[in-house]
């Protein structure tokens, strides 16, 4: 009976020995001379160790990079870099993980190093992106951006999958043959235009992988948070795109193109580091390209709930996280349903203010329920600030100075927003939710050139609504203008008629001006002037920034508030009629040759009597 004991205990050691030596066999890293490779089960990754660039990817026999390249890129007060020295750090290898990691101190006083992970038997490679500030380097600096980059075979990928849309990519040669209108962006031969810009996405729990296909094979960004991303929930950033070389496909940490902000600071504020990542590189093949975007989708699912990954090993990475919770009502009391909770933590010296242009340290968001509570988990332990908004409410909620700590939930208690009592409404168009979808083309904003469709629509530059009996659908998302082909220029004029059927009781008026983008090429700042009846009412200037979000075929940028008030004698008995105008009425300075110099993209606009 022993001996039989012994021989099933020697057999289960050997089954054992036997698995742990197949993962450790499978599982390798090579760092001789310049060439670095790291391999599990499915991929293998060849990378130079100088720059820390992958050259190779070998999955199912085919290099899926081809003549393309994975490296680091940032933008920032010297244009455009890619790293060419590094330093090789390795972070892990055993049998579990493969951690490397390339280290690169930047011209413009930010220092980094970008990772690569392998686990046994995935078919993908995890990348993550470590940054900070230089001590050494005093004074202002700013950075644009800060992204990786895969770029792949163009021959093995030629679809796409941005999340809300799939299909065909042109290809490279189209893209040479093509004729440049703005950055990226490409009048093709058929007289179609492609740009980058079509393939953005709003980086919040909705959009949570992105990717390349081809005729058998699939190449994902799965993106289980955007924790470390400036500007979220409402950030909308680049996903991937054609090029006249390759396809790429892409991952920032910092961008700043729909108006979410550059990140600008001092280091006479203190030194600061913050982690963005991982998000895994994942590689598929076989069935219908839907099939395998599914399949994506369920492993970006399955990972979000996985979340933050427990085998990383770096006191940088908080593993150990904590909650927040609270009930948000309104000024009566009344639970605030389907409000979205976002918190942000705040740092010493950070410009500016507003949360959709932080960029340091993090940020987490939910929703409140039929209850109005809300609870936020996987935070990073720390202070921070709370922000509350809600569709039809103007402003927002804002408390500071809330502590999150590891292992535990913080209960906030019960918020009072002392929302805003708005009056009698004279009328509405649109509908206040940080979005332009509900006007005309709104639900098909992923277009450049729409300014352009209304200036053929609109040709006297006038654009009128009667916002009594109209609604948002009658006129376009966007007051923009802009300098024709014909060298004329365009310069729109929004027109609201409404009636008022007597005098009113109540002394002042106010009228509401949302807006979710704006642009302004040269002072980066929108002024616009109000004249009711025929007779200048107010100078709204320096209290609208420019974002990107119109020129680059964005539906939500930069989104602003700004309330108006006026005596409401102001207002006849029966017939007026309000204009919106840009300023100044010449032509702008420096700005992309055939996009908006000046424009504005429409939440709502609401006229109340108080």
């Amino acid at each position: 009976m022993s001996d039989l004991r012994e021989m099933i205990l020697r057999m289960i050691l050997l089954l054992v020995l036997g698995s742990a030596l197949q993962s450790m066999a499978a599982m390798s890293l090579q760092t001789d001379g310049e060439h670095i490779e790291m391999a599990n089960e499915s991929i293998r990754l060849e990378i130079e160790r100088s720059s820390g660039a992958i050259l190779g990817i070998v999955y199912k026999d085919n290099n899926l990079v081809g003549i393309g390249r994975g490296y680091m890129q940032s933008s920032g007060e010297n244009g455009f870099m890619t790293p060419k020295q590094t330093e090789l750090i390795i972070t892990r290898n055993d049998e579990e993980v493969i951690d490397i990691g390339f280290a690169h101190k930047h011209d413009f006083a930010v220092d980094y190093e970008f990772h690569y992970a392998l686990r046994p038997r995935e078919s993908g490679f995890y990348n993550y992106i470590v940054w900070g500030s230089q001590a050494d380097k005093p004074g202002e600096h700013r950075l644009a951006q800060m992204n990786y980059a895969l770029r792949l075979d163009p021959s093995l990928f030629t679809h796409f999958a941005d999340g809300a849309n799939r299909g065909a990519l042109p290809t490279p040669q189209e893209m040479v043959a093509g004729n440049k209108v703005m950055d990226a962006t490409y009048e093709l031969a058929d007289g179609s235009i492609y740009t980058k810009y079509n393939h953005s996405a709003t980086m919040n729990e909705t959009h949570l992988v992105h990717g390349l296909m081809g005729s058998s094979l699939g190449a994902w960004v799965i993106m289980p948070s955007h924790e470390h991303l400036n500007g979220v929930p409402f950030n909308t950033e680049l996903t991937l795109h054609q090029t006249s070389i390759t396809p790429i496909l892409l991952r920032h940490v910092q961008a700043a193109h729909h108006g979410s902000g550059v990140a600008e600071f001092s280091n006479e504020d203190g030194p600061w580091q913050k982690w963005g990542g991982p998000w895994f590189f994942y590689f598929n093949h076989g069935g219908a390209m839907e099939e395998r975007e599914e399949a994506a989708q369920e492993l970006a699912g399955k990972m979000a709930t996985e979340w933050p990954f427990k085998w990383i090993q770096d006191e940088r990475f908080a593993v150990e996280r904590g909650a927040l919770r609270g009930t948000l009502v309104d000024r009566d009391g009344k639970p605030m349903t389907n409000a979205r909770v976002v918190i942000s933590q705040a740092a010493a010296g950070e410009k500016p203010s507003d949360f959709q242009q932080l960029w340091r340290g993090y940020r987490f968001f939910g929703w409140t329920d039929a209850k109005g509570k809300f609870e936020i988990k996987n935070i990073w332990p720390d202070q921070y600030d709370l922000f509350a908004m809600q569709d039809e409410v103007a402003g927002q909620f804002v408390t500071h100075d809330l502590a999150v700590a590891a292992n535990q939930a913080t209960d906030v208690g019960t918020l009072s927003w002392q929302t805003p009592e708005t009056g009698r409404r004279l009328w509405q168009i649109g509908k206040l939710d940080r979005s332009a979808a509900e006007f005309a083309l709104g639900d098909d904003f992923r277009r450049w050139g729409l300014w352009m469709e209304i200036a053929r629509e609109f040709p006297d530059g006038v654009i009128s609504i009667n916002a009594d009996t109209g609604s948002a659908r009658q006129i376009p998302h966007i007051v923009a203008a802009y300098t024709k082909r014909d060298g004329s220029f365009y310069h729109p004029v929004l027109s609201i008629e409404f009636h008022v059927p007597e005098a009113p009781q109540e002394k002042t008026a106010s009228l509401l001006i949302a807006l979710a983008g704006a642009v302004q090429h040269s002072s980066k700042i929108i002024d616009l002037s109000l004249v009711l009846n025929g007779e200048a009412l107010a100078d709204v200037d320096g209290k609208f920034k420019h974002g990107g979000a119109i020129h680059r075929s964005g539906i939500r940028g930069l989104c602003q508030e700004e309330t108006v008030t006026f005596d409401a004698s102001r207002l006849q008995i029966g017939k007026n009629v309000l204009e919106i105008r840009l300023k100044p009425y010449r032509r702008p300075g420096k700005c992309f040759s055939g996009a908006p110099q000046i424009g504005i993209m429409l939440d709502a606009l609401r006229m109340d009597l108080k």
